[in-house]
């Protein structure tokens, strides 16, 4: 045997390697088993092609229809990912029961869409008093943080203003909210405040 003719034998043994290794990922979902052909219409959904991976469970249910467990459970996972391409949020009615949606309509029973409620109440409350907003919109811990947060800043400061202590505001201005200058500025009048 020739030089010549044993690297083309190597060379078709490696071709033939690489056919055999990767020809079984390009094996369209409908030849795959349900587990596979399923796991990849949820990639597809992952990725975020949700109406692609809605019509090939739509596909695989009709295709599929003696493996009950499989059917339900592409029914379900094509429901679920249908109603987040339309951005629903309830879940739609259906004749036969599908255990594997009982998760789904419980979450979907126990939190309800909030009514939608105007932006100006809110910010003009938070704009006369801290932590006001959040408590007009309901969400109580939110408007104890503010509160925690600003109130103590607030009667600092009008408690220096009282004794014309200067901008001790500035104290609680990080370096990365203001950078280098709010930082010179911060040492200008803590010098300026020693001299006094």
């Amino acid at each position: 045997m020739s030089l010549h003719a044993i690297s083309l034998k190597n060379c078709g043994l490696a071709m033939l390697l690489v056919l055999i290794c990767y020809l079984p990922g390009y094996v369209p979902a409908c030849f795959a088993g349900p587990a596979e052909a399923y796991r990849q219409a949820l990639a597809l959904a992952a990725q975020g092609q949700d109406r692609a991976a809605a019509a090939s469970l739509t596909v695989l249910v009709e295709a599929m229809p003696e493996q009950q467990v499989w059917g339900e459970r592409m029914q379900a996972a094509h429901v679920l990912i249908a109603m987040r391409a339309e951005r629903q949020s309830l879940l739609p009615a259906r004749s036969e029961p599908n255990p594997h949606l009982l998760l789904a309509s419980a979450y979907a029973a126990d939190h309800t869409l909030l009514p939608e409620a105007g932006t100006w109440p809110a910010a003009a409350l938070a704009t006369l008093m801290p932590g006001a907003g959040h408590a007009w919109q309901g969400r109580w811990r939110d408007a104890g943080t503010a509160a925690l947060m600003v109130w103590p800043m607030l009667i600092l400061t009008l408690w220096a203003a009282r004794r014309r202590m200067g901008p001790v505001t500035v104290f609680f201005c990080t370096d990365y909210a203001l950078g280098l200058v709010g930082h010179r500025i911060f040492i200008y009048l803590a010098g300026r405040a020693g001299q006094c």
